[in-house]
């Protein structure tokens, strides 16, 4: 004969049976409220450069609230060109453009070699002086 305790115990094993059942079901078919997540149409480089700009722009930005609206065309998932589109949202003013800085690049060498005066010229320099004395030299 079963004892209540094997009675208690095999009432006990079905309904966790059937909660993890019930629990583990899925509707797999997506319910029409739901949005597709867009889908993502940029490479890794260029996804990560919209997010970096982005990011830098909300964080340090000087005119993050003008342009707050403009920086929503900075999305990873779709922005092809994140260098033209952070030199559209620049701010301006009047149609003026006040922020002449603020930029993206993806030419590090060009711009370290800005950054610490070196720069490719045509070789020679605008100098101001008297040149009364120059026919010595030549």
């Amino acid at each position: 004969m079963n004892t209540f305790k094997e009675k208690t115990l095999r009432g006990s094993l079905l309904l966790a049976a059937l909660t993890c059942l019930l629990v583990a079901c899925k509707d797999n078919d997506p319910s029409p409220q739901e949005e597709e997540e867009p889908k993502r149409v940029t490479s890794d480089e260029i996804y990560y450069a919209n997010r970096f700009a982005s990011n830098v722009l909300s964080d340090v930005y000087l005119w993050e609230k003008e342009i707050k609206e403009e920086m929503k065309r900075l999305d990873p998932d779709t922005n092809l060109d994140p260098i033209s589109t952070v030199k559209e949202i620049r701010y301006k003013e009047n149609g003026a453009e006040v922020d002449k800085w603020t930029m993206l690049t993806d030419d590090v060498a060009a711009l370290t070699n800005s950054n610490q005066g070196v720069s490719t010229t045509y070789g020679y320099k605008l100098a101001l002086g008297k040149f009364s004395k120059a026919a010595k030299y030549l």
